[in-house]
């Protein structure tokens, strides 16, 4: 069975929290979304627009991200397995 795509597409902030949901814990609980998504074929392309909608770097943007009080045990590549970032221009 082929995979589901949801190609996620936002601003800088977006992509933060995006990556905050995936890659760290923000309740009480350990984080288990990656696995969750994994265990249906879901796979995420993040795509992080700039100005006019231009493509930026997405991997950058993620791997750099800025975790807040309330993200604990932040890795970026928490979520790897489930995570394809675009490519080119």
């Amino acid at each position: 069975r082929a995979s589901r795509v949801v190609i996620a597409a936002g601003g800088a902030d977006y992509i933060n929290r995006l990556t905050m949901s995936l890659c760290s814990d923000q309740l009480a609980d350990e984080n288990t979304l990656p696995e969750a998504l994994a265990g249906v074929d879901i796979v995420v392309v993040p795509v992080l627009l700039g100005a006019n909608y231009k493509v930026m770097d997405t991997t950058s943007a993620w791997r750099n991200a800025a975790p807040g009080e309330k993200d604990r045990n932040f890795e970026s590549t928490r979520a790897d397995e489930v995570i394809a970032f675009p490519e080119g221009d």
